[in-house]
Protein backbone atom coordinates (compact mmCIF):
# COMPACT_ATOMS: atom_id res chain seq x y z
CA UNK A 1 0.00 0.00 0.00
CA UNK A 2 1.60 3.40 -1.08
CA UNK A 3 1.08 6.23 1.87
CA UNK A 4 1.64 9.64 0.79
CA UNK A 5 2.80 11.53 3.60
CA UNK A 6 6.31 12.81 4.27
CA UNK A 7 8.55 10.35 6.61
CA UNK A 8 11.07 12.27 8.34
CA UNK A 9 12.54 9.48 10.33
CA UNK A 10 11.58 5.23 9.89
CA UNK A 11 12.73 3.19 12.86
CA UNK A 12 12.14 -0.63 12.59
CA UNK A 13 11.22 -2.75 15.94
CA UNK A 14 11.79 -6.46 15.93
CA UNK A 15 8.94 -8.40 17.84
CA UNK A 16 6.57 -7.07 20.37
CA UNK A 17 6.94 -3.25 21.91
CA UNK A 18 5.48 -3.28 25.15
CA UNK A 19 3.58 -0.24 26.30
CA UNK A 20 5.23 2.36 28.78
CA UNK A 21 3.68 4.44 31.40
CA UNK A 22 2.92 7.39 32.13
CA UNK A 23 5.25 10.03 33.47
CA UNK A 24 6.59 9.76 36.28
CA UNK A 25 6.95 12.72 38.55
CA UNK A 26 9.60 15.52 38.06
CA UNK A 27 10.57 12.95 34.71
CA UNK A 28 10.34 14.25 31.14
CA UNK A 29 8.66 12.26 28.56
CA UNK A 30 10.44 10.01 26.38
CA UNK A 31 12.67 9.62 29.50
CA UNK A 32 12.82 6.18 30.91
CA UNK A 33 10.43 3.06 31.01
CA UNK A 34 8.22 1.60 33.13
CA UNK A 35 7.25 -2.02 33.40
CA UNK A 36 5.22 -2.75 36.35
CA UNK A 37 4.62 -6.03 36.95
CA UNK A 38 1.27 -8.09 35.88
CA UNK A 39 0.71 -6.12 33.04
CA UNK A 40 0.57 -7.36 29.65
CA UNK A 41 -0.50 -4.81 27.29
CA UNK A 42 1.60 -5.43 24.13
CA UNK A 43 1.57 -2.88 21.42
CA UNK A 44 1.70 -5.46 18.54
CA UNK A 45 2.91 -3.03 15.62
CA UNK A 46 6.34 -4.38 13.71
CA UNK A 47 7.65 -1.51 13.05
CA UNK A 48 6.72 2.39 13.63
CA UNK A 49 7.28 5.51 11.73
CA UNK A 50 7.64 9.07 12.90
CA UNK A 51 6.05 11.36 10.46
CA UNK A 52 5.05 14.43 9.60
CA UNK A 53 1.64 14.30 11.40
CA UNK A 54 -0.68 17.01 10.61
CA UNK A 55 -0.42 18.68 14.12
CA UNK A 56 -2.31 16.27 15.30
CA UNK A 57 -1.35 14.75 19.19
CA UNK A 58 -0.97 11.66 20.68
CA UNK A 59 -3.64 10.16 22.16
CA UNK A 60 -2.44 11.16 25.20
CA UNK A 61 -2.52 14.60 24.87
CA UNK A 62 -5.44 14.76 23.44
CA UNK A 63 -7.66 12.57 25.91
CA UNK A 64 -6.15 14.59 28.79
CA UNK A 65 -6.99 17.62 27.43
CA UNK A 66 -10.73 16.72 28.62
CA UNK A 67 -11.72 18.19 31.59
CA UNK A 68 -15.32 16.11 31.58
CA UNK A 69 -17.11 14.87 29.01
CA UNK A 70 -20.91 14.54 28.51
CA UNK A 71 -23.05 12.21 26.50
CA UNK A 72 -25.54 13.67 23.81
CA UNK A 73 -27.48 9.82 25.24
CA UNK A 74 -30.50 8.35 23.29
CA UNK A 75 -30.46 10.61 20.32
CA UNK A 76 -28.39 10.11 17.50
CA UNK A 77 -28.67 6.33 18.17
CA UNK A 78 -32.03 6.20 18.68
CA UNK A 79 -34.05 3.47 16.77
CA UNK A 80 -36.18 5.62 14.14
CA UNK A 81 -34.86 8.61 14.26
CA UNK A 82 -32.85 11.51 16.62
CA UNK A 83 -36.18 12.12 18.55
CA UNK A 84 -37.76 8.44 18.48
CA UNK A 85 -36.71 7.76 21.96
CA UNK A 86 -38.07 10.93 23.18
CA UNK A 87 -35.46 13.82 23.16
CA UNK A 88 -35.75 17.07 21.56
CA UNK A 89 -33.98 17.83 18.62
CA UNK A 90 -30.18 18.61 18.85
CA UNK A 91 -29.41 22.08 18.73
CA UNK A 92 -26.15 24.39 19.00
CA UNK A 93 -28.21 26.27 22.31
CA UNK A 94 -27.91 23.00 23.84
CA UNK A 95 -24.25 22.18 23.14
CA UNK A 96 -23.51 25.56 24.77
CA UNK A 97 -25.43 25.24 27.75
CA UNK A 98 -23.35 21.82 28.09
CA UNK A 99 -19.85 23.67 27.65
CA UNK A 100 -21.71 26.48 29.94
CA UNK A 101 -21.55 23.59 32.92
CA UNK A 102 -18.15 22.60 32.62
CA UNK A 103 -18.14 19.57 30.27
CA UNK A 104 -15.58 20.37 27.37
CA UNK A 105 -16.59 17.02 25.28
CA UNK A 106 -19.27 15.81 24.16
CA UNK A 107 -19.49 11.40 23.51
CA UNK A 108 -22.45 11.40 20.46
CA UNK A 109 -23.53 7.45 19.95
CA UNK A 110 -24.36 7.37 16.50
CA UNK A 111 -26.47 4.38 13.88
CA UNK A 112 -25.35 3.61 11.07
CA UNK A 113 -26.88 0.47 9.61
CA UNK A 114 -30.12 1.90 10.75
CA UNK A 115 -29.65 5.22 8.55
CA UNK A 116 -28.46 2.64 5.39
CA UNK A 117 -29.37 0.78 2.34
CA UNK A 118 -26.92 -2.10 0.89
CA UNK A 119 -23.59 -0.88 2.81
CA UNK A 120 -24.54 2.74 2.05
CA UNK A 121 -25.11 5.71 4.51
CA UNK A 122 -28.21 8.03 3.65
CA UNK A 123 -26.44 10.92 2.64
CA UNK A 124 -29.11 12.97 4.82
CA UNK A 125 -28.03 10.80 8.02
CA UNK A 126 -24.70 11.68 7.53
CA UNK A 127 -24.86 15.14 7.14
CA UNK A 128 -27.14 15.26 10.27
CA UNK A 129 -24.42 13.97 12.35
CA UNK A 130 -21.82 15.63 10.44
CA UNK A 131 -24.13 18.80 11.66
CA UNK A 132 -24.24 17.91 15.21
CA UNK A 133 -20.28 17.39 15.28
CA UNK A 134 -20.00 20.37 13.93
CA UNK A 135 -22.29 22.12 16.72
CA UNK A 136 -19.51 20.66 19.31
CA UNK A 137 -16.17 21.32 17.10
CA UNK A 138 -17.75 25.23 16.90
CA UNK A 139 -17.69 25.12 20.60
CA UNK A 140 -13.93 24.41 20.95
CA UNK A 141 -15.05 21.30 22.31
CA UNK A 142 -13.84 17.56 21.52
CA UNK A 143 -16.36 15.44 19.90
CA UNK A 144 -16.45 11.09 19.88
CA UNK A 145 -18.39 9.36 17.40
CA UNK A 146 -18.79 5.91 17.16
CA UNK A 147 -20.89 2.93 15.63
CA UNK A 148 -23.30 2.27 18.64
CA UNK A 149 -25.34 -0.32 19.29
CA UNK A 150 -27.26 0.22 15.77
CA UNK A 151 -29.73 -2.42 16.21
CA UNK A 152 -26.87 -5.04 17.17
CA UNK A 153 -25.82 -6.03 14.10
CA UNK A 154 -22.42 -6.41 15.17
CA UNK A 155 -22.30 -6.32 19.32
CA UNK A 156 -25.21 -8.49 19.69
CA UNK A 157 -23.33 -10.76 17.13
CA UNK A 158 -19.62 -11.06 18.98
CA UNK A 159 -20.84 -14.43 20.93
CA UNK A 160 -21.35 -15.61 17.76
CA UNK A 161 -17.52 -15.75 16.23
CA UNK A 162 -16.20 -13.83 14.06
CA UNK A 163 -18.01 -13.52 10.85
CA UNK A 164 -16.54 -12.07 7.16
CA UNK A 165 -19.88 -10.84 6.19
CA UNK A 166 -19.86 -8.72 9.54
CA UNK A 167 -16.57 -7.54 8.88
CA UNK A 168 -16.98 -6.34 5.57
CA UNK A 169 -20.35 -4.11 6.60
CA UNK A 170 -18.10 -2.91 9.47
CA UNK A 171 -15.25 -1.58 7.27
CA UNK A 172 -17.81 0.10 4.91
CA UNK A 173 -19.21 1.63 7.36
CA UNK A 174 -16.12 3.12 8.59
CA UNK A 175 -14.48 3.87 5.10
CA UNK A 176 -17.74 6.58 4.56
CA UNK A 177 -17.79 8.11 8.17
CA UNK A 178 -13.33 8.30 8.26
CA UNK A 179 -14.12 9.84 5.09
CA UNK A 180 -16.42 12.18 5.60
CA UNK A 181 -14.40 13.75 8.63
CA UNK A 182 -10.64 13.28 7.27
CA UNK A 183 -10.32 17.22 7.34
CA UNK A 184 -11.13 17.25 10.76
CA UNK A 185 -8.41 18.26 13.50
CA UNK A 186 -7.64 15.97 16.97
CA UNK A 187 -10.42 17.40 18.83
CA UNK A 188 -12.67 14.88 16.89
CA UNK A 189 -11.97 11.12 17.98
CA UNK A 190 -13.53 8.22 16.65
CA UNK A 191 -14.37 5.37 18.69
CA UNK A 192 -14.59 1.54 17.51
CA UNK A 193 -18.04 0.08 18.83
CA UNK A 194 -19.60 0.67 21.97
CA UNK A 195 -20.48 -2.21 24.65
CA UNK A 196 -19.09 -5.48 22.27
CA UNK A 197 -21.66 -8.38 24.15
CA UNK A 198 -20.06 -11.07 26.12
CA UNK A 199 -22.59 -12.52 28.28
CA UNK A 200 -22.59 -16.00 26.66
CA UNK A 201 -19.60 -18.08 25.98
CA UNK A 202 -15.86 -17.56 26.58
CA UNK A 203 -14.70 -14.02 27.11
CA UNK A 204 -11.60 -14.89 26.20
CA UNK A 205 -12.58 -15.97 22.84
CA UNK A 206 -15.41 -12.92 22.37
CA UNK A 207 -12.29 -10.96 23.35
CA UNK A 208 -10.60 -12.37 20.46
CA UNK A 209 -13.03 -11.64 17.85
CA UNK A 210 -13.55 -8.18 19.26
CA UNK A 211 -10.15 -7.49 18.28
CA UNK A 212 -10.42 -8.90 14.90
CA UNK A 213 -12.73 -6.26 14.48
CA UNK A 214 -11.41 -3.70 16.00
CA UNK A 215 -8.06 -4.25 13.76
CA UNK A 216 -10.59 -3.69 11.05
CA UNK A 217 -11.16 -0.13 12.48
CA UNK A 218 -7.91 1.16 13.01
CA UNK A 219 -6.66 -0.25 9.67
CA UNK A 220 -9.67 0.94 7.32
CA UNK A 221 -9.57 4.38 9.40
CA UNK A 222 -5.52 4.58 9.21
CA UNK A 223 -6.26 3.96 5.33
CA UNK A 224 -8.70 6.90 4.45
CA UNK A 225 -5.74 9.12 4.93
CA UNK A 226 -5.40 12.68 5.74
CA UNK A 227 -5.48 13.37 9.63
CA UNK A 228 -7.53 10.08 10.12
CA UNK A 229 -3.94 8.71 9.95
CA UNK A 230 -2.59 10.10 13.12
CA UNK A 231 -6.45 10.76 14.71
CA UNK A 232 -7.03 9.36 18.33
CA UNK A 233 -9.10 5.69 17.88
CA UNK A 234 -10.28 4.48 21.20
CA UNK A 235 -11.46 0.50 21.78
CA UNK A 236 -13.47 -1.22 23.85
CA UNK A 237 -12.91 -4.52 25.59
CA UNK A 238 -15.36 -7.12 26.48
CA UNK A 239 -18.98 -5.41 27.56
CA UNK A 240 -17.16 -1.93 28.45
CA UNK A 241 -16.88 -4.09 31.36
CA UNK A 242 -14.08 -2.76 33.38
CA UNK A 243 -13.60 -6.40 35.41
CA UNK A 244 -13.80 -8.42 31.72
CA UNK A 245 -11.12 -5.66 29.97
CA UNK A 246 -9.12 -5.71 32.46
CA UNK A 247 -8.74 -9.68 32.57
CA UNK A 248 -9.07 -9.90 29.01
CA UNK A 249 -7.78 -7.21 26.89
CA UNK A 250 -4.44 -7.17 27.57
CA UNK A 251 -3.67 -6.77 23.16
CA UNK A 252 -3.92 -3.77 21.28
CA UNK A 253 -4.55 -3.53 17.52
CA UNK A 254 -1.88 -2.99 15.55
CA UNK A 255 -1.59 0.31 14.07
CA UNK A 256 0.69 2.42 12.13
CA UNK A 257 1.63 4.79 13.84
CA UNK A 258 2.56 4.93 17.80
CA UNK A 259 0.76 6.21 20.63
CA UNK A 260 -2.67 7.03 19.06
CA UNK A 261 -5.03 4.69 21.02
CA UNK A 262 -6.78 4.81 23.90
CA UNK A 263 -9.25 2.30 25.72
CA UNK A 264 -12.97 2.90 26.91
CA UNK A 265 -14.68 1.25 29.87
CA UNK A 266 -18.14 2.17 31.11
CA UNK A 267 -19.41 2.30 35.03
CA UNK A 268 -22.48 1.81 36.15
CA UNK A 269 -21.14 -0.03 39.70
CA UNK A 270 -22.74 -1.50 41.71
CA UNK A 271 -25.58 -2.21 38.77
CA UNK A 272 -27.86 -3.15 41.42
CA UNK A 273 -27.64 0.63 42.61
CA UNK A 274 -26.93 2.34 39.53
CA UNK A 275 -29.12 0.81 37.03
CA UNK A 276 -31.28 -2.36 38.18
CA UNK A 277 -34.75 -1.34 37.51
CA UNK A 278 -36.46 -4.68 38.75
CA UNK A 279 -35.25 -7.38 41.33
CA UNK A 280 -33.84 -9.71 39.51
CA UNK A 281 -33.09 -13.44 40.56
CA UNK A 282 -29.61 -12.63 40.96
CA UNK A 283 -29.70 -9.13 42.77
CA UNK A 284 -32.51 -6.86 44.36
CA UNK A 285 -32.48 -3.30 43.03
CA UNK A 286 -30.79 -0.76 46.12
CA UNK A 287 -31.50 2.52 47.13
CA UNK A 288 -29.13 3.72 49.21
CA UNK A 289 -24.90 3.54 49.09
CA UNK A 290 -21.69 4.58 50.90
CA UNK A 291 -22.48 6.56 54.19
CA UNK A 292 -26.37 7.49 53.34
CA UNK A 293 -27.86 3.48 54.20
CA UNK A 294 -31.57 3.72 55.64
CA UNK A 295 -32.99 2.63 58.65
CA UNK A 296 -36.19 2.45 56.85
CA UNK A 297 -35.31 0.42 54.41
CA UNK A 298 -32.41 -2.20 55.31
CA UNK A 299 -33.24 -4.26 52.59
CA UNK A 300 -32.40 -1.88 49.96
CA UNK A 301 -28.56 -1.13 51.81
CA UNK A 302 -25.96 -1.75 49.33
CA UNK A 303 -23.41 -3.91 50.73
CA UNK A 304 -20.47 -2.23 52.28
CA UNK A 305 -18.33 -4.07 49.48
CA UNK A 306 -19.50 -2.57 46.97
CA UNK A 307 -18.96 1.30 48.41
CA UNK A 308 -16.47 3.97 47.83
CA UNK A 309 -13.27 2.11 48.07
CA UNK A 310 -15.06 -0.65 45.58
CA UNK A 311 -14.80 2.45 43.01
CA UNK A 312 -11.41 3.04 43.77
CA UNK A 313 -10.69 -0.63 43.59
CA UNK A 314 -12.49 -0.62 39.66
CA UNK A 315 -10.64 2.39 38.90
CA UNK A 316 -7.27 1.14 39.87
CA UNK A 317 -7.86 -2.04 37.13
CA UNK A 318 -8.07 0.67 34.62
CA UNK A 319 -5.05 2.85 35.60
CA UNK A 320 -2.46 -0.38 36.35
CA UNK A 321 -3.86 -2.17 32.84
CA UNK A 322 -4.18 0.86 30.69
CA UNK A 323 -3.05 4.53 32.04
CA UNK A 324 0.00 2.77 33.48
CA UNK A 325 1.46 1.35 30.53
CA UNK A 326 0.80 4.48 28.41
CA UNK A 327 -2.54 3.90 27.30
CA UNK A 328 -4.82 6.60 28.10
CA UNK A 329 -8.54 5.51 29.59
CA UNK A 330 -12.05 7.31 28.78
CA UNK A 331 -14.50 6.50 31.28
CA UNK A 332 -16.85 6.67 27.97
CA UNK A 333 -20.26 6.15 29.99
CA UNK A 334 -21.03 6.33 33.59
CA UNK A 335 -24.56 7.17 35.66
CA UNK A 336 -26.59 6.63 38.79
CA UNK A 337 -30.22 6.34 38.47
CA UNK A 338 -31.57 8.97 40.45
CA UNK A 339 -35.16 7.31 41.45
CA UNK A 340 -36.91 11.14 42.44
CA UNK A 341 -40.24 9.56 41.33
CA UNK A 342 -40.09 5.96 42.77
CA UNK A 343 -42.87 5.40 44.90
CA UNK A 344 -40.68 2.84 46.17
CA UNK A 345 -38.08 4.70 47.44
CA UNK A 346 -39.34 5.45 51.16
CA UNK A 347 -36.11 7.32 52.37
CA UNK A 348 -35.60 9.99 49.46
CA UNK A 349 -33.64 12.06 51.63
CA UNK A 350 -30.70 9.34 52.28
CA UNK A 351 -31.56 8.47 48.82
CA UNK A 352 -30.76 11.38 47.37
CA UNK A 353 -27.38 11.80 48.77
CA UNK A 354 -26.70 8.26 48.36
CA UNK A 355 -26.23 9.32 44.28
CA UNK A 356 -25.25 12.52 44.96
CA UNK A 357 -22.09 10.74 46.80
CA UNK A 358 -21.68 8.47 43.95
CA UNK A 359 -20.84 10.97 41.36
CA UNK A 360 -18.82 12.45 43.59
CA UNK A 361 -16.42 9.56 44.15
CA UNK A 362 -16.70 8.48 40.76
CA UNK A 363 -15.94 11.89 39.45
CA UNK A 364 -12.76 12.17 41.64
CA UNK A 365 -11.72 8.40 41.41
CA UNK A 366 -11.75 8.75 37.67
CA UNK A 367 -9.71 11.51 37.05
CA UNK A 368 -7.17 10.84 39.87
CA UNK A 369 -6.66 7.14 37.91
CA UNK A 370 -6.02 8.96 34.45
CA UNK A 371 -9.88 7.88 33.18
CA UNK A 372 -11.76 11.11 31.55
CA UNK A 373 -15.01 10.54 32.31
CA UNK A 374 -18.19 10.95 30.55
CA UNK A 375 -21.85 11.11 32.13
CA UNK A 376 -24.44 9.08 30.44
CA UNK A 377 -27.31 11.66 30.00
CA UNK A 378 -30.54 10.62 28.47
CA UNK A 379 -33.95 11.40 27.75
CA UNK A 380 -36.03 13.87 29.70
CA UNK A 381 -37.84 11.83 32.53
CA UNK A 382 -35.50 9.22 32.54
CA UNK A 383 -33.41 8.61 35.84
CA UNK A 384 -30.22 9.04 34.61
CA UNK A 385 -31.25 12.45 33.28
CA UNK A 386 -28.74 15.07 34.22
CA UNK A 387 -29.71 18.21 31.95
CA UNK A 388 -33.09 19.52 30.62
CA UNK A 389 -32.39 19.90 26.92
CA UNK A 390 -35.85 21.19 26.27
CA UNK A 391 -35.38 23.73 28.93
CA UNK A 392 -31.80 23.96 29.66
CA UNK A 393 -32.07 23.63 33.16
CA UNK A 394 -30.31 21.42 35.46
CA UNK A 395 -32.69 18.33 36.68
CA UNK A 396 -31.23 18.22 40.29
CA UNK A 397 -28.53 21.01 41.41
CA UNK A 398 -27.17 19.02 44.06
CA UNK A 399 -26.46 16.39 41.67
CA UNK A 400 -24.54 18.77 39.68
CA UNK A 401 -22.90 20.35 42.80
CA UNK A 402 -21.70 16.88 43.84
CA UNK A 403 -20.30 15.63 40.16
CA UNK A 404 -18.49 19.26 39.57
CA UNK A 405 -17.19 18.78 43.32
CA UNK A 406 -15.42 14.98 42.42
CA UNK A 407 -14.06 16.43 39.06
CA UNK A 408 -12.88 19.39 40.70
CA UNK A 409 -11.02 17.32 43.41
CA UNK A 410 -9.53 14.52 40.95
CA UNK A 411 -6.38 15.08 39.29
CA UNK A 412 -5.17 12.73 36.34
CA UNK A 413 -1.53 11.09 37.05
CA UNK A 414 0.13 12.51 34.16
CA UNK A 415 2.39 15.52 33.76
Amino acid sequence: MKILFRISIVCSLVGALVFTSCTKKNQKPGEGEITPEDTTIVDTTDSVVVMDSLGMRTAKQVIYSIYAGWNLGNTLEAVGGETAWGETKTTPDIIAYVKNKGFNAVRIPCSWDLHAKNGQIDAAWMKRVHEVVDYVINQDMYALINIHWDGGWIENDIENGYSEEVNLKYIEYWQQIATEFADYDDHLLFAALNEPNSYNGSDKVNTATILQYEQSFVSTVRATGGKNMFRTLVLQGPNADIDKSYNYFKTMPTDTVPNRLAMEAHCYLPYTFCGLTEDESWGKMQYYWGDYLSDIQTDRNASSTYGPKYIVTEMNKLQKRYVSNGIPVILGEFGCLYRDNDENVLDQENHHKSVCQWLETVGRESRNHGCVPFYWDCTEGQNFNLINRRKLTLRDQDMYDALMKGLSEGTYPIE
